[in-house]
């Protein structure tokens, strides 16, 4: 009789050891869960501002007699998205496509004067890095997947 009061108490307290453990997990994967919902949703706000930012490099009907001076309206529009309200929002995947624009843009602005106009193939250069950093965005949140049903 006595063991099977020692195994009951063994029991019950393995038990709940056991649920306490479950419990703490399930509640760090709610929080992770809700972050991650979060971040996203701050994301994809931060995002669509950036990507409204990039409407000087359409895919389509660009624009014709593009000067410096439009670049270096650009890259100060970038700067102050980063430093003013997204640019904590950027993922590891987003930063370096980001900054490949930022690079690109500054590299031309200093090899020549705000009248002058970006040269076709420049042109063609910063418009494929800046839809590198679209396409990474869209990737970030998500935005080009079929949705799944469940």
């Amino acid at each position: 009789m006595e063991s099977a009061v020692v195994v009951a108490i063994i029991s019950f307290f393995g038990g709940a050891i056991v649920t306490y453990l479950g419990a703490i997990l399930k509640y760090r994967k709610d929080l992770e869960l809700e972050y991650n919902k979060d971040l996203r949703a701050k994301r994809i706000d931060e995002y669509r501002r950036l990507w409204q930012l990039t409407e000087v490099f359409p895919r389509y009907e660009r624009p014709q007699g593009l000067f410096i001076k439009d670049l270096q309206c650009f890259q100060t529009n970038l700067q102050k998205w980063y430093f003013q309200q997204g640019g904590l929002f950027l993922s590891d995947r987003s930063q370096p496509a980001y900054f490949a624009v930022k690079k690109l843009l500054q590299d031309t602005i200093k090899k020549c004067k705000p009248e002058d106009p970006v040269e076709t193939n420049t042109d063609e250069e910063i418009y494929q890095a800046v839809r590198s950093l679209r396409r990474a965005l869209a990737e970030d949140v998500g935005t080009r997947k079929q949705l799944e049903v469940v």
